[in-house]
């Protein structure tokens, strides 16, 4: 009786660990993609565009300033607001927020605050700039679980992630 008692809990605790298969020698999984660190971004005033995946805006007499999500802000003019004229583009990776105080244009760049000069419209400049004030992106996982190429610090900081094929990846989540 014990040992039937015995052999029952060993099948029990034995059938409930997990098992840990080695990593496959290729699989599709995530790339991290890189960027240099910056200090402080250089922000150009650039010709207009399309607008691609419209966000939050500010006006601010007679300009109208629209996030591109991740992408920059568009300076729109609505001197007549029944014909806005799109003046130009200033882009800011990863901006999502927007204010503006005074002749000082508030966004993020990233997880980053910056404070761009715009008293000359077409001559921004940066003023100011708050490393990490924001959580607002955060690139240390890809984003599905699975195998992923470990980060590596020494080349940039992550941007983004890419799939493709990975031979015998070394990180999974």
């Amino acid at each position: 009786m014990i040992r039937t008692l015995l052999l029952a809990v060993c099948v029990i605790f034995f059938a409930g660990c997990e098992r840990y298969d080695a990593p496959p020698k290729e699989v599709e999984g995530y790339v991290p993609l890189y960027e240099e660190k910056i200090n402080t971004p250089v922000i150009a005033f650039q010709d207009a565009r399309p607008i691609e995946n419209a966000g939050k805006i500010y006006t601010k007499g007679n300009l109208l300033y629209q996030v591109d999500n991740g992408k920059g802000i568009h300076v729109i003019s609505i001197s007549n607001p029944a014909q806005p004229e799109k003046l130009g583009f200033i882009p800011v990776a990863g901006a999502q927020e927007i204010s503006i105080l005074h002749n000082n244009l508030y966004t993020n760049n990233g997880n980053d605050l910056i404070v761009i000069d715009i008293t000359a419209t077409r001559d921004p400049e940066v003023v100011s700039k708050i490393g990490n004030a924001f959580s607002l992106v955060n690139h240390d996982l890809p984003p599905e679980r699975g195998y992923f190429e470990c980060a590596d610090p020494s080349k940039g900081i992550v941007k983004g992630w890419t799939k493709k094929i990975i031979q015998s990846p070394k990180c999974k989540y």
